[in-house]
């Protein structure tokens, strides 16, 4: 049985003015006309009974019995004998407020920093929490000293220290909601401390840029190479601390080298900086060894930032902080003033989660997930959009491609293309404040593996116009397919390596020819003519010694075209990306019963 909006014993914020002229059964009237009007008592709302409201508001029962009896009459409210008061149905006069505004969703959503929250270990968090509920000392439940719960710090440094090489003791963490409060509240008390500029990785994160903005610092961008931030530049940044994503650089990928490092520490020992380690994806890895956290270097110099977004979910909304000794208590102070301390039961079911090594457990479950939608995601750039250059692949959840000079758009234009196609990505323009090449960037830990090829091929017909017309040339030759090449049939493995530029048509007509003295259908004829259109898809090859597969493959001797059963000829698109493709033609004498096929039928014969 449904439970109704409220019971009896409802409260009502009601001001009875005894001093006034208006008897006060009018004033109640009054108060709950008004409510209702304006939608603060919602249709269908179960009243408290006259008893109870009379001994709320201190009066005789016959007020409130006389203010009900009028505002049902009126419309207002409904009672039946014996039965509770309700709210009327449409009496409201304030409008439906509208729904609050939805974030954008893709059916192909490569869009980066998402992890897979339907892999989210719902039945192990669950335990841990009746744990935490069942095992919770009562001064757990009240308001904290700001730095966390003791169970989940001592669970923090036993597991980074194991994990990622931290130098932590439980005294130096502080626990955030997130990873985004926790760099806030550091930098606050940086500037605090007289720090005023904060260099930040170009490109990277915007929102550290407006974290920094927020606190009332200065970021200064220093440049990112194919080895990470650019430790040499920093000396003319006149920066007090330094934001780094040194395991997987955000978005470039790439993994600050130790003789970086070292020369990072030694920068914020000159200067008596403060790294503020981003230990961003730093769990997710697939062709590399793993490397340990800077903060291990120099416990006395660097922030170690980390949360529970990429590993379990965002909505955990749970961040952890390793701090040198001189900012423990002020960042913790800062916590507190933030928002009195994170939720004490969650700490403690990720203390749980954490110490019974189910985080463990999970990571090692994700790695080969994540890494399958990794490796589809590199061969369909590959296949269908091979002019792109994949980077930074080795570890995280996303990878840059860099767009080529040759792109006739910027990289937000091919993001907004890509949006009205349905496909969700990221503009690495957007991450940057100095000059540089235009990249995309996809993400792949929310995306299913099954969708990823379709998906890239749909992001390359969404952009081709940007991309420029193909031609064909001698080392590159475009080839328009329409039988048994195509893809998802027999030999269609031949041409794997070749770029789907997309589809078109051709004027002809396709007969099936036999397989064998029943006459069944064994393969496609192509024969030129402009009595009919044939779908094709449009490849470009690899090279020329995959076109002399073809021509084998095809029974196709260039040497000796008259004893040739197809020949290879160039043919004219009625549309499509390109202008011109060679096709197979059929060479021979068509047999008098071949039976036309109504183009894309060939897809759906049962013996291809």
């Amino acid at each position: 049985m449904p439970r109704s909006k409220t019971s009896s014993s409802l409260e009502l914020l009601v001001e009875l003015d005894r001093q006034a002229s208006d008897p006060l059964h009018r004033q109640l009237e009054r108060a709950i006309r008004t409510a209702v009007r304006e939608g603060r008592l919602e249709a269908g709302t179960v009243l408290p009974s006259s008893r109870a409201l009379a001994s709320q508001l201190g009066v005789s029962r016959g007020i409130v019995v006389e203010s009900y009896e009028q505002l049902v009459a009126e419309g207002y409210l409904v009672s039946r004998s014996g039965g509770a008061t309700r709210v009327a149905r449409a009496t409201s006069e304030k409008p439906r407020p509208h729904p609050a505004a939805q974030p954008p969703t893709f059916r192909f959503d490569f869009r980066p920093g998402r992890p897979d929250v339907t892999e989210f270990p719902r039945g192990v968090w669950l335990r841990s929490m009746r744990q935490a509920l069942a095992h919770a000392p009562s001064d757990r439940l009240t308001y904290g000293a700001g730095h966390g719960v003791p169970e989940l710090r001592s669970a923090l440094a036993a597991y980074l220290n194991r994990v990622r090489g931290t130098a932590a003791d439980p005294a130096d963490i502080v626990v955030s909601s997130g990873f985004a409060q926790g760099l806030g509240l550091v930098l606050r008390v940086l500037r605090a401390g007289g720090a005023r500029r904060v260099a930040v990785e170009d490109p990277s994160d915007p929102e550290y840029r407006a974290t920094i903005e927020a606190a009332g610092l200065r970021w200064v961008p220093v440049r990112v190479d194919d080895d990470g931030l650019d430790v040499d530049r920093l000396g003319g940044a006149d920066a007090d601390a330094v934001v780094v994503t040194a395991a997987h650089q955000y978005p470039t990928g790439a993994v600050l080298p130790p003789a970086r490092r070292a020369a990072l520490v030694e920068w914020a020992d000159r200067r008596r900086a403060t790294i503020i380690e981003d230990d961003y994806d730093a769990e997710f890895r697939y062709d590399r060894e793993p490397i340990g956290a800077i903060q291990g270097l120099s416990p006395s110099r660097v922030v170690y930032a980390g949360s529970a977004s990429k590993v379990l979910a965002p909505g955990l909304r749970l961040g952890w902080l390793i701090l040198p000794e001189r900012l423990v208590e002020p960042v913790a102070a800062a916590k507190v003033a933030a928002d009195m301390g994170s939720a004490s039961l969650d700490q403690l079911a990720f203390a749980d989660f954490l110490s019974r090594g189910e985080l463990d457990h999970h990571l090692r479950r994700m790695r080969p997930i994540y890494r399958r939608r990794r490796d589809a995601l590199l061969a369909a750039l590959a296949r269908h959009l091979p002019d792109l250059r994949p980077t930074g692949a080795s570890a995280g959840l996303h990878v840059l491609a860099w767009l080529p000079e040759a792109f006739r758009a910027i990289d937000t234009e091919v993001v907004e293309a890509a949006a009205e196609a349905s496909i969700g990505l990221g503009a690495l323009s957007t991450r940057r404040v100095g000059p540089g090449p235009d990249g995309l960037i996809f993400g792949y830990g929310a995306i299913d593996e099954s969708s990823i090829d379709e998906g890239i091929r749909r992001l390359a017909r969404a952009i081709g116009p940007a991309r420029g017309r193909p031609t064909d040339t001698a080392d590159r030759p475009i080839v328009a397919v329409y039988g048994t090449l195509r893809r998802g049939e027999r030999n269609h493995a031949l041409i794997a390596s070749a770029e789907l530029l997309g589809e078109g048509t051709i004027a002809g007509r396709l007969f099936g020819l036999p397989a064998n003295s029943d006459r069944e259908y064994g393969y496609p004829a192509f024969v030129p003519g402009a009595d009919g259109k044939v779908a094709v898809e449009l490849y470009r090859l690899p090279g020329a010694t995959l076109l002399a597969r073809l021509d084998e493959l095809e029974a196709y001797d260039p040497a000796d075209e008259p004893a040739s059963e197809y020949i290879r000829r160039r043919v004219r698109l009625l549309d499509g990306p390109v202008d011109e493709a060679w096709a197979y033609t059929f060479a021979g004498a068509l047999p008098a019963w071949a039976e036309p096929i109504r183009s894309g039928d060939w897809l759906d014969r049962p013996d291809r």
